[in-house]
This record gives structure tokens, C-alpha cells and sequence, in this order.
């Protein structure tokens, strides 16, 4: 009995299409690194890569979209060697972790390491605004870094941006002066071991000259350097775009680069403070549900049954007002599952609810409210006012895209209906 052939699976046009790209942006980062900006043509790049030019120009229709690919690419991978400042606050760990990222970067991307060398060492004529907005704020953030270590006491009174100039200096020339390099260690490619010798020592020197220290076992307990006010702009930037992005399109309809546009940002600044889509919409949501538990905490135990209950259907009905595209993200999150924030859900919101039923069903086992289950009650008044933010946009068809009243007819329609079923 034969076997049953195999049949190998057909690359998908998504997949033929990121192959393609790989191969271009490979090829034209060898020609603009031995030949410039001004000097490299496109038929160059086509040729090396083995395409056609007309290929090549469909997926970048100019020399300039193409060369500005390479440099969004290096300076994102640098952007990520950097991550080691947020997760380590011990200088020492943080910069050997950037030195050690650095270092396997000049060795992986040499070619593009030389292409921003050239563009630099020309004058940055393609590149100046780049270097004027990402780059500067990119450096202004991790300068704030390296002082608040200063100010700790784990590095030695220097000058940040020196700092990261001899970082940067040295873990590059390892890409930039390869030919160099390579000269002199005998006209061969330097070892895995000898990789591994040179950034131990260039760690080594950079270190003990910055006077990089551990924290002492006092100094343990401190917080990491907080954000500066520049930070904490950038981040609300952020966060405001993405909400109105994650509120029009849903998670899985979202991308980053749709949130840098909204934010008027480049993408390699938004993943400079969130590594992911997925952490942008984690704090989202996170906020959001801090912010969604307020007024159910502020029931209070001790007032009057009836009024605390509307009181906190009316808070509930203003949040619907004044956050209308946070109901909806947080609607949308629901309606998929909970797949990002079922741990909250399951956490933080059930406890409180837990706390809140329990007082609910004492005011009813006592007489003082209408005999309800009090479950069903929070998910009536979470439907009723949270509908007015949902479904915003039937809500204005039914009635009048002008109808500025139908929050405030929504209220006493809402209130007359909870008072009467609340009455005992």
C-alpha cells in the first residue's frame, strides 16, 4: 500500500510579501552603507537583491521611502536595546544589559549601523528632523535615567549625555570600522570568543570609569527614578490616542502605527514607552477599571438605602457622559471574552461587588429596599446608564443627533424608575 503524498503548504501573498521586503531591505542596506544616500541608485539595490527594478519600486515607491525604512528599522532595534533602563533600576545591570544588546547589535546589523555613520558624518541631510524629535526625546529619557542614579549615588558625577556617546561610540565602532577591525585581527572575522572578551572589557572600562554601584542594602527599599514631566506628557499622548483607536476599531482592529498617527507621533516613540499594542491597551484597561469601581466604592454603608442606590446610578450615568469612549473600550473588551483583563475582572471588580451585593441584600433582607436580587440590580443600572455611551451612535439616530438634553431627560427617566422599583 503506497503512502499518501505530502503536500507542502503554499506560501501565503502575506508571506511572499514579508520575504520580498527582508530580501530588498537586506540588499539596500549593503548598497547605501558602501555608497551613501546620493550615491546608491535603486537599480543597484534591485540587482543585488535579484529583482527587477519595477518590483522593487512597488514595494518602495522612492529611493528616500526606502532608505528611511533602514533607518526607522536600526534605530527601532535601538530603541529596544535600551529597555534594560526600565527593568533594571541597578545601573550596573541596566548598563551592562545595554552594552551587552549594543554590542550583539554591531555585530548583527553592521550594515545598517554604517548607513546611519554615513548619514550622520554627512550632515544628517536626510535624517535632520529625526534626529531633532525621536532621537532628542529618545535621549532626553534616558539621560533622565542616568541622573537619577546620580542623584542616588550609584554613578559618579558625569555628564549623561557623555555617557551615552561613549556607549554608543565604542559599541558601534565594532560595526561602523568592521574592515578595520578585521585588518587587524589578521584579516578574519572576530571569534564568538573574542565577541564575547570585547564587550566584557568595554563593560569593564565604561563601568569602573562611571563609578557604576550597586545600591546599598538601605537604599534598597528607594523607587526607580519617576517619569520626568516631558515623560508623563508623552505618555497621556499616548494613551488618548490609543483610546480613541482601541474605542473606533477594537483590539484586534488596531495598530500601532494608527496610534502614532492619531498621536502625531513616530511609531519608534510609542514603542519607546510601550514595548506593544498589548501594554498600551493593558494600562488602558487598567485605568479604566480603577476608575469604573469609584463610584461603586462610594456607596456608603451607613446612608439611606434608596438615595445611595441612585446616587450611584447617576455617577455611573455622568461617567457614560464624560468618558464615552472608555465605556466603549471597555464594552469591546467585554464582548470578546475578557481575553486581556480577566484576572481584574475576576479580582479587583468581583471583590468589590462581593462587598457591595452583601450590603444590597442587608438593606432588603431588612426592609429598607424593595426584595431584589442585588446582583441583577448592579447589572440594570451598569446596562442602563452605560448603554448611553455604548450605543451612542443609535441612541443619536433614535433621537436627534442635537439632542444635547438626553443625558439629563435620561436621569430623571432613570432615577423614577429605580426609586419606584426600590421601594419597599
Amino acid at each position: 500500500m503506497s503512502s499518501s503524498p505530502v503536500i507542502s503548504k503554499q506560501p501565503s501573498k502575506a508571506d511572499i510579501r514579508l520575504e520580498n521586503e527582508k530580501t530588498i531591505l537586506h540588499a539596500a542596506e549593503r548598497i547605501f552603507a558602501e555608497y551613501g544616500f546620493r550615491g546608491a541608485t535603486t537599480q543597484m539595490i534591485a540587482d543585488l537583491a535579484g529583482i527587477p527594478k519595477a518590483n522593487l519600486h512597488y514595494y518602495y515607491p522612492t529611493k528616500l521611502a526606502l532608505y528611511g525604512k533602514i533607518v526607522e528599522n536600526i534605530f527601532e532595534i535601538w530603541l529596544g536595546a535600551a529597555d534594560t533602563f526600565d527593568n533594571q533600576a541597578n545601573p550596573i545591570e541596566a548598563l551592562s544589559g545595554y552594552i551587552d544588546k549594543k554590542m550583539e547589535i554591531s555585530r548583527k546589523y553592521p550594515y545598517s549601523s554604517k548607513v546611519w555613520a554615513n548619514e550622520v558624518m554627512h550632515g544628517a541631510p536626510i535624517i535632520q528632523d529625526y534626529l531633532e524629535t525621536n532621537l532628542a526625546e529618545w535621549t532626553k529619557s534616558r539621560e533622565a535615567n542616568i541622573q537619577g542614579w546620580i542623584d542616588e549615588g550609584l554613578l559618579d558625577p558625569i555628564e549623561p549625555k557623555h555617557l551615552l556617546y561613549m556607549i554608543w561610540a565604542t559599541t558601534q565602532h565594532y560595526a561602523d570600522f568592521t574592515h578595520q577591525i578585521e585588518t587587524l585581527n589578521g584579516n578574519k572575522q572576530l571569534s564568538d570568543k573574542q565577541w564575547d572578551n570585547a564587550t566584557r572589557d568595554i563593560k569593564k572600562i565604561i563601568l569602573d570609569g562611571a563609578g557604576a554601584r550597586a545600591r546599598s542594602p538601605h537604599q534598597a527599599h528607594k523607587k526607580t527614578v519617576p517619569k520626568t514631566r516631558i515623560q508623563r506628557k508623552k505618555t497621556e499622548q499616548i494613551l488618548s490616542a490609543a483610546l480613541d483607536i482601541f474605542s473606533a476599531y477594537g483590539f484586534r482592529g488596531s495598530t500601532i502605527d494608527q496610534i502614532a498617527t492619531q498621536a502625531g507621533m513616530s511609531k519608534p516613540n510609542i514603542l519607546y514607552y510601550f514595548q506593544s499594542k498589548e501594554a498600551i491597551h493593558a494600562q488602558l484597561l487598567e485605568r479604566l477599571l480603577k476608575a469604573w469601581l469609584e463610584p461603586l466604592e462610594q456607596i456608603d454603608k451607613d446612608g439611606e438605602p434608596v438615595a445611595e442606590i441612585i446616587a450611584y446610578m447617576q455617577r455611573k450615568l455622568q461617567m457614560s457622559e464624560d468618558f464615552p469612549r472608555e465605556s466603549r473600550l471597555f464594552a469591546n473588551e467585554i464582548l470578546q471574552g475578557v481575553p486581556r483583563i480577566n484576572s481584574l475582572i475576576s479580582g479587583g471588580l468581583k471583590t468589590l461587588v462581593d462587598e457591595k451585593t452583601a450590603l444590597i441584600k442587608s438593606w432588603s433582607e431588612a426592609g429598607k429596599i424593595a426584595d431584589i436580587d442585588p446582583h441583577h440590580l448592579l447589572f440594570s443600572i451598569w446596562a442602563t446608564t452605560q448603554h448611553y455611551a455604548d450605543f451612542d451612535a443609535q441612541i443619536r439616530t433614535l433621537m436627534g443627533k442635537n439632542n444635547v438634553q438626553r443625558y439629563k431627560d435620561a436621569a430623571i427617566y432613570l432615577e423614577n424608575l429605580f426609586k419606584s422599583m426600590l421601594k419597599p
